[in-house]
Parts: structure tokens; sequence; C-alpha cells
């Protein structure tokens, strides 16, 4: 028989790509929503309007040959101009009217809100470069996709590279280059998954996790996607004194579009809110040996994940999550938690803790079912499970 994480983690990856409002994201909401009823909940879908942008090509263009890029801020066009690699620290010459290889340093990126990526693109405007591609340099090379504000507008042509792309385009440095997007965009319906069990109790349990993306983002969401769904069967058939309120939330990549819709209208009211657990990014992935050719996959989790809670609950969490790499060290979660979780505590609710972090392939095209197993998730959702009743109790 198999075991009904791995249906789950399966079940979500064979969805595809998950960008807010596409067949994919809305395909794994409606398997979630019948997951939902049939375990006794009443679903609601919670529509809202959201950017989309999809790239037919996007590529790089100089005599020593062509390189894919990613989208960023949905630009869309040609534009030729010099090459000029620049990294951070370096001194700005002759940049107007050039195409900037903007070679960030290495991270785990994610966010084009980062400040890092901010302070770095504000200062090129200010000498009028033709375009910026930013050179994402990740763990594994590849080109990483950024999270954007729902939206945004680029304030001039830009594209996203790998690093192992631009270290063969930075030896052309000099040289005339294309840059161009072709791509289709606009606005689309997107929508929040509401699932409740009404027990009759005065208070609420939330558990809330995304399920969009950039990419198929099988070890960004699919953990926190089944971890959501066992801790949902588990509470209906041991009722915790509260009634229950499960949110999977799509928006993410679009500037927490959907957490954000669902805060501002319909959100638990704060003073019936028990606890709220947010399951973000990197719950429970895979961690990998790796050198610039080849990486090995490994039993054990990736570390780069955090737990943090408001403050009463820091240490009530630290034995449940003891022995889970990552997890084992809570902070608390009014110091800047990141992502949903931060957006959550920043609303006013007192009783919050939350997941997030960015696995190896965190943003990368190849996030897929390499990237996690029920082995790596079981032992999170049944901490998060002991540590929920404690919370509510």
């Amino acid at each position: 028989m198999t075991d009904p994480l791995s249906r789950l983690i399966e079940r979500y990856a064979g969805f595809g790509g998950k960008a807010s409002g596409g067949a994919g994201d809305d395909a794994c909401g409606a398997w979630l929503e019948a997951e939902m009823t049939a375990i006794g909940f009443a679903t609601e879908r919670r529509y809202f309007d959201i950017s989309w942008f999809e790239a037919d090509r996007a590529s790089l263009s100089a005599t020593g040959g062509q390189v894919r890029l990613l989208p960023h801020r949905d630009w869309s066009g040609t534009v030729a101009g010099v090459l000029l690699p620049y990294w951070p620290g370096m001194p700005v010459r002759d940049a107007k009217g050039r195409i900037i290889l903007l070679h960030l340093p290495f991270e785990r990126w994610s966010d084009s809100a980062d400040q890092r990526i901010v302070e770095q693109i504000d200062a090129l405007l200010d000498h009028r470069p033709a375009a910026i591609i930013l050179v994402t340099t990740g763990p594994t090379g590849q080109a990483l996709a950024l999270n954007v504000g729902d939206g945004d507008v680029a304030p001039l042509p830009m594209a996203i590279m790998g690093a192992r792309d631009a270290a063969a385009i930075s030896a052309l440095a000099g040289e005339e280059a294309i840059l161009t997007v072709q791509a289709r965009g606009g606005r689309r319906p997107a929508y929040n998954l509401v699932a409740r069990l009404d027990r009759g109790h005065a208070r609420d349990l939330v558990v809330s996790t995304p399920r969009s993306g950039w990419f198929d983002c099988v070890g960004e969401r699919g953990p926190g996607i089944a971890i959501w769904r066992m801790l949902a069967e588990a509470f209906v058939r041991d009722d915790p004194d509260t009634n229950l309120v499960f949110l999977c939330a799509s928006g993410h990549e679009r500037g927490y579009a959907g957490m954000s819709a669902y805060l501002a209208e319909g959100a638990p009211p704060i003073e019936r809110t028990a606890f709220w657990l947010h399951l973000g990014a990197n719950c429970a992935a895979r961690d990998w040996h790796r050198s610039e050719a080849w990486l090995m996959p490994l039993p054990s989790a990736d570390s780069h994940r955090f737990l943090v809670a408001s403050p009463p609950y820091v240490e009530m969490a630290r034995p449940y999550f003891a022995g889970l790499s990552g997890l084992e060290c809570p902070y608390p979660g009014d110091g800047g938690a990141a992502g949903e979780t931060g957006r959550i505590i920043s609303a006013g609710y007192p009783g919050v803790a939350g997941i997030f972090g960015g696995h190896l392939l965190h943003h990368c095209a190849d996030d897929d079912l390499r990237a996690t197993d029920a082995g790596l998730v079981r032992p999170v959702l049944d901490a998060c499970e002991a540590f929920l009743r404690r919370a509510v109790a």
C-alpha cells in the first residue's frame, strides 16, 4: 500500500507548473478541495485577480552563442547593447546604453524585493544602462526565478541568468549582444481554497500553506501540502477543542498576493484564533552533496529551513522539533519572519508559528520529485501535530 504522504507528494508533483491562476495551480486546488470535502470539511474558493506572464522565448545572443534566460518582472521586448559584467563593489564606468550582467553574491535567492538586490539595481539605474540581467549565483549554478510583487513594473528591461551560463558570457565583455524576451501576459483570476470544520467551539485553529510557485515546486511546496492535508485528517479524527480552518493559498510568487487577500478579508478574527501554523517553503526537502558537475542525493533533510514562533511559544516548540535539522532551533517571530508567516504575525495574531526556507533546488526548474520523499516529511508532520496539540491546549 502506498504511504499516504508519498501519494500526496506524487499527486502534487503531477500537476506540473504551479504559476498562480494557471492550469496546474487551479487543478491542484480542485484536487485538494475534493480531499478536504471527503474528510468532512466545508470548502470555499475565494477568488482574487493576479498578474500572469509566460515567456515563449527568453535569451541573450552574442557572437559567441546564445544563452537561455528566465524572464523577470514581466518585461517583454528586444534590446541591443554592449555587454558589461558587473560585480557589487566595482566602480561603475561606461554603463550607459549597455547590457549589464549583474553578478549577485552567492545565495539561495528567491525574492526580487531582497534589499541586497534592490540596492544593486538602484545603484546601476543612475548610470542609465539599456538592460540589466541578474546573475543569480546559487548552489547549483542554475537560473533562480525571483518572486515579484503583483503588478510590479520593471524599471528597465530585465531578465535572469544562471551562474553557469554567466561564466561563459562574461568572457564576451565588450561585444554587442541582444536581449530578447517574447512573452504573453495580463491579469487572470486565482483562488485561495478555504476549508472549514465548525464544531461549535469558541476558538479556531488555523493551518495554512501556499500551493503556487514558478515551476513544479515539488521540494518547495510538496512537503507543506502533504503535512497540511495530513494534519487536517488528524484533527478531524481527534478533536483539539477548536474549530478547524485550513487555508491553501495561491499567489505566493506574486508578492504573497493570496495570503494578503485572505488577511484583508475573511481571515478568522484575532480574538477567536487559538493558534495559527503556517507551512512555507522547504518544510522537508532533501539535502545533497554537490560539486560544480554533479549532485548526489542524501537521505537527510536540507537544514536551510527555519522555525519561527510568537515569543511565548518558542520554548514550547523546542522539544517537539529537537533533532530536525534547522528546525531544532526556533526563533522568535517578532524579529522579522519571512514570507507569509511575517504577514500573519504583522496582522496581529498573538499565537503563530511558521516554517520557511530554501532548499538546494529552490526556485529552480529542476525542483521535481527527486527533491523530497515521505521519509523526510514524516518527522516534521509528527512534530507539527504534537506541537499544535500542546499550543492549543
